[in-house]
Order: structure tokens, then sequence, then C-alpha cells
């Protein structure tokens, strides 16, 4: 039934019922009168029947569409397990004594965790610096199947609790992954909830999951571009 035949409906049942109550003997009158109370609610619910249901449609609609989630192709599921395997192992490392922050990034992943002092010290959300970290990863590193750690040891400045120096514990060994890594780390934001900046030395764990994205032969003439 449409919107509109439903209202027409509704109020027509009303203003039945109303007559039905003032026609009636005194003693059926006292008991529908009851409930005639009830139903002359029924004029506002028809007369609102077009503008709620309008409005149910307005809000269930983003509603909808916000929950219909992207189907991973093939080769997006493979890239997913194989992080979701290395982020797991990553979670499970025995915590250093210094460290407090680690980092899994991937070309598709930035994810932070807090080890410690979280009630001391947060990491600030950056998207937009997190999102090139991504792009850098992607367009530049994946090109094998690759897994590298990093530890950096940060230094703040106690009055601004701004980075004053950044140094590798552990590098990944690859220097041109190194720069990248070092570049992200001194980006960082950090917030202190109690207003207090400490601590002011503390680590960063990272862990790089490049993907293979290219083929054998694209591989080759890489390898053969580098050679020469």
């Amino acid at each position: 039934m449409r919107a509109g035949g439903l209202a027409e409906t509704l109020t027509w049942a009303v203003r039945k019922w109303q007559t039905l109550v003032l026609a009636s003997p005194p003693r059926l009158n006292s008991r529908l009168i009851r409930l005639s109370l009830t139903c002359s609610f029924g004029n506002r619910i028809a007369s609102m029947w077009k503008i709620s249901l309008f409005s149910f449609i307005l809000i269930t609609l983003p509603t909808c569409k916000s929950t219909i989630k992207k189907e991973l192709t093939p080769e997006e599921q493979i890239y997913s397990k194989y992080e979701n395997k290395h982020k797991e192992a990553f979670s499970k490392m025995k915590i250093r004594k210094s460290e407090i922050f680690r980092l899994f990034v991937s070309s598709s992943r930035y994810e932070i965790e807090q080890a410690r002092e979280k009630e001391k010290i947060q990491l600030k959300e950056d998207e937009s610096a997190n999102q090139e970290m991504q792009a850098i990863l992607q367009k530049t590193f994946d090109k094998i199947n690759y897994t590298a750690r990093a530890i950096i040891s940060i230094e703040l400045y106690p009055d601004s609790g701004s980075i004053s120096r950044i140094r590798f514990t552990r590098p990944t060994g690859i220097q041109e992954l190194d720069k990248v890594v070092s570049e992200d780390a001194s980006r960082l934001i950090f917030e202190f909830p109690k207003k207090v900046i400490d601590p002011i030395r503390f680590e960063v764990h990272y862990m790089i999951v490049l993907k293979k994205r290219i083929n054998r032969k694209e591989a080759f003439r890489l390898l053969k571009k580098h050679v020469n």
C-alpha cells in the first residue's frame, strides 16, 4: 500500500471511531471513551505518515550504503592473508624495555599499537602522512615479498614535546628504505594527556611489509636497468 493510501485509511478509521463513541449508549460510551483517547493519536499518525516514511528512507539509505563492503580481488585476498600473518607475528614479539609504539606499515595499511605509557603519551593520528608513506612503498618498494623491521630511538625536547633527535637502534638493512622510515619517524607528533612531557626518550618499532606487484619479466627489466 502506498503511503498516501495508508494515511487516508487511518484518518477514515479514526473519524468512524469518534462517530461511534458519540452515538453509542451511555454504558458503552464510557468504555469506548477510554479507547478513543488512544485512537485520537491516530490523526497525528496519519498526518505525519508521509513525513515519517520519507525521513526513514533518508536515514536508512546512507546506513545501508555504508554497510556495503568492497569485495577483495583474489590478488588482494592473498596480500591480506600475507599481511595478517606478519601483523600477528609482530604483535606477539617481546616488547623491548624502551619500546612504546609499534607501527605496522605496508602499501595498504598503517596501524599503530602502543605497548605502554598510554596514560602519559599518545601518538597523534596523521592520515595524510600515513597515506603518503603507503604510496611511497607501493610505488617504489613493492617489487618483491619482503618484510623488514626497524627500531628508532626518539628523543624529545622537554619543553615542547617535539622531536629533538632520532637515530636507528636497528636499521632495515635497505638503505633506501631506511631513509623512508627515518623521514616517517621524523614527522611523528606526540600528545601528552597529563600535560607533562614525559617520557622524552623511547623507541618506536617498525615493521615494513613489501608485496610483490610486478611479474617476472618486469623484475628482470628492473634488474637489468640497475646492473647497467
